[in-house]
């Protein structure tokens, strides 16, 4: 996979598809172009910058970073194992917007530790390192990105699995940088769907949501990654727990049903994007996980036969009717059928299979006035400015700002 492919910019995404890990612009050039340069110019000064920055304290200095992530050295020495830290830490304050002090100190007062090998000098110095590489690693840069942020679109794969290990609760899992996302969206973002699966199996949340109101799943659905959309949604055995090895216990929620059928800002389900991405697996596998095969989107009230319909996907709209038992004559919020958007749009053989399958004949309204409600299903995926229509002093808003 390219690197345009992963990060939104290649011929798999679909058109007008917004993408959320490459925001359109950011001052005079584009985050993707910023992380791409310094991806290729500056990898090795990242993972050199980890081990001389506070986030090494005296833990990462034997790991060796290099520009592949780690060394051959590390890697024949066996998994990374994150710093214990002796009872009753001491909780220092994260700048990342989050105030998770009071649970830090909770949660590093349970640490385990064999506390007869350690004087308490001793233990008074892994605690203070512990506390200060937990604080470094995960507090955020001028964009809001953790470090864990960064060893995700940076492929760091090891360097990420050890700052999931290093955290005392899953809430540092779920912090956020300036767009939105959280750890486990650009996991996604970056097709990763191993690094998917770790974050839920560790604790992190399903259900947070980016600037445009999408979840990790609605990006997995858009992207058509079936790999990340099984990683989300498949149940967390023991096993996978017992191999993550976190401080703490949690439950892991892989996507519940009512999840499938939750709109992003733009009003489309997962499974809306799915029919749109045109992959019958996904669509298929959110069925199977409990989707709702009528689930209305909210901007013209279309189902996903609705939409199959209108772009004309035959083998999507069989799958929808005949395996799925989708309403053949449901009707949009405009009042029009699926056998009269297919006329709209010249697709007699969509109309003649729709007949076949039970729906109404119906004819299509005299005015044009009857249809503009709907909108068109290419810019379903295109996020819209709400202050577009609004005006300060006779000027639009965006202007007047």
């Amino acid at each position: 996979m390219s690197r345009g492919e992963r990060y939104g910019d290649g011929p798999e995404v679909p058109p007008n598809v917004v993408s959320d890990c490459a925001p359109p612009t950011r001052g005079a050039t584009s985050r993707t172009a910023r992380h791409f340069d310094f991806h290729a110019k500056h990898a090795g000064d990242y993972a050199k910058s980890i081990v001389d920055s506070g986030l090494d304290s005296g833990y990462l200095s034997q790991t060796c970073l290099t520009d592949e992530g780690l060394s051959q050295r590390s890697l024949a020495s066996g998994p990374l194992e994150p710093p214990r830290c002796p009872k009753e830490a001491t909780s220092r304050l994260l700048d990342s917007g989050v105030d998770l002090g009071e649970r830090l100190g909770s949660e590093l007062s349970q640490l385990r530790v064999d506390e007869t090998r350690l004087n308490e000098a001793e233990r008074a110095r892994w605690q203070a390192r512990y506390v200060d590489t937990l604080t470094e690693a995960y507090r955020g840069d001028e964009d809001g990105d953790t470090h864990l942020h960064l060893a995700i679109i940076y492929d760091f794969r090891k360097v990420a699995e050890w700052l999931i290990r290093l955290v005392p609760q899953p809430n540092f899992l779920n912090l956020r940088n300036t767009y939105m996302q959280t750890p486990l969206h650009l996991a996604v973002l970056t097709g990763d769907a191993s690094l998917c699966r770790h974050l839920l199996v560790a604790g992190a949340d399903l259900s947070l949501r980016d600037r445009h109101g999408n979840t990790p799943l609605h990006l997995a659905c858009e992207r058509a990654n079936r790999a990340c959309v099984h990683a989300l949604t498949e149940p967390v055995t023991a096993e996978e727990t017992r191999q993550a090895a976190t401080r703490y216990t949690c439950q892991p929620a892989p996507a519940a049903a009512d999840q499938l059928d939750e709109w992003n800002y733009q009003g489309l389900s997962c499974l809306h994007l799915a029919v749109l991405s045109r992959d019958l697996e996904i669509t298929a596998h959110l069925m199977c996980h409990g989707a709702n095969v009528n689930v209305v989107e909210g901007k013209s009230g279309r189902t996903p036969l609705l939409l199959a319909a209108e772009v004309g996907n035959i083998e999507m709209l069989r799958f929808l009717a005949e395996a799925c038992s989708a309403d053949v004559n449901a009707v949009t919020y405009g009042g029009l059928s699926a056998y009269q958007l297919a006329l709209l749009n010249a697709r007699l053989d969509v109309a003649e299979l729709l007949l076949l399958l039970g729906a109404g004949r119906r004819e299509l309204p005299e005015s044009d006035m009857d249809v503009s409600s709907d909108s068109d299903p290419e810019t379903l995926l295109v996020a819209e400015d709400i202050y577009s229509d609004i005006r300060l002093r006779g000027q639009p808003l965006v202007k007047a700002q």
